[in-house]
């Protein structure tokens, strides 16, 4: 699985990394209750067992990003006034003063392949085999 997540300007993809080195969707800790995470994982497998680009596949996918969009609005969230959290260009107080903004503009999809695409001129890739993100 792919994660293609971006916002619309270039400025905010630092959030967007610093929320899948903290572990993104694949971590407990940003979900409303254990139950949702295991239901999470459940719905991976169920994810992989389809075929590659399978009309059943493309259909799940909705259902994963939404939950993928919760979680980062549950870690967007979670980011307090006086913590530690920090990227080179944000602290948490800018991430909370932007939170609305990082909120309303996320694009997160699921994806088959990388491509680089000039949306916002950086898009971030995570892949979940290897736990790592690609920047582009």
């Amino acid at each position: 699985m792919i994660i293609r997540a971006t916002l619309k300007s270039k400025f905010y993809t630092q959030i967007i990394e610093r929320y899948f080195d903290d572990g993104g969707p694949f971590v407990q800790t940003y979900y409303n209750s254990k139950h949702e995470f295991e239901q999470f994982k459940k719905n991976l497998k169920k994810l992989y067992n389809y075929n590659f680009c399978s009309s059943e596949k493309e259909m799940f996918k909705p259902f994963l990003v939404t939950t993928i969009y919760k979680n980062f609005t549950n870690y967007i969230n979670a980011v307090e006034e006086k913590s530690d959290w920090k990227t080179e260009r944000f602290n948490a107080e800018k991430v909370i003063r932007y939170k609305e903004f990082i909120l309303k503009n996320i694009d997160i999809k699921l994806v088959n392949l990388i491509v680089d695409t000039s949306f916002n001129k950086e898009v971030v890739f995570y892949i979940h085999q290897i736990n790592q993100y690609i920047t582009l």
